[in-house]
């Protein structure tokens, strides 16, 4: 199937938490949707990011060499811990789960991170991944961190789901928005502490995660 989803870029308005305008101005060609493709990444293990922000949600990690050594000291801690374990994949079938229950068939296909650009559908990511027939497309980025404003606060989960539903055709988007979680559990004011809770905050970042599943087929169906 051919995607043209750059030929609309230039006209697409990004929405914010609320997609109840687009999903409305949209509603008929969304519930005439029969066949869905979610397209996922591998789990973004959280990044310690820093005086950088959300901004590393969208690029590689900044020149502050403790940001990047901090983020493979945990990355590496969660690997070590959890070898098996895929947030994102186990957060792509709760959400095709939910679709499912709306009548409609739903395939989960995995591609790179997209990366490079605010717009989903028009990463190197999304347009190199083979398509299924007849599916609209469901592309998903999942940002999953701890994030601190500085180098001297307390570091607190922060997460984010991007999701941009497309028509059949690919020549139309219907819902692009994103929705946020985090900060209700343990707040940790050194890195070491939360180094050394590494298992304890990726099970409150997994159960802040999962509780977005829901909200974010409220904004689609």
């Amino acid at each position: 199937m051919k995607y043209s989803f750059a030929i609309f870029a230039a006209l697409l308005v990004i929405s914010g938490c609320s997609t109840t305008p687009q999903k409305e101005q949209n509603k008929v060609e969304i519930s005439a949707i029969k066949n869905i493709e979610i397209f996922y990444h591998s789990e973004y293990y959280p990044v310690i990011v820093g005086e950088a922000g959300g901004l590393l949600a969208f690029a590689s990690i900044g020149e502050d060499e403790r940001i990047v050594q901090r983020s493979r000291a945990f990355t590496k801690a969660i690997q070590d811990s959890f070898p098996n374990s895929d947030l994102n994949l186990i957060f792509a079938s709760k959400l095709a789960e939910q679709i499912k229950a709306t009548g409609r068939n739903v395939k989960i296909t995995k591609i790179d991170r997209p990366v490079g650009n605010i717009n989903i559908f028009l990463t190197a990511a999304f347009l190199s991944a083979p398509k299924a027939t007849d599916h609209a497309p469901l592309a998903l980025r999942i940002d999953t961190r701890y994030f601190a404003p500085n180098f001297t606060q307390g570091f607190a989960s922060d997460i984010e789901v991007k999701y941009q539903l497309g028509n059949v055709n690919g020549d139309k988007e219907l819902v692009n928005a994103w929705n946020y979680a985090g900060g209700k559990g343990e707040t940790y004011m050194k890195f070491d502490s939360l180094l050394a809770a590494h298992k304890n905050a990726y099970e409150e970042i997994q159960m802040e995660l999962y509780s977005l599943v829901s909200v974010v087929k409220a904004g689609m169906f």
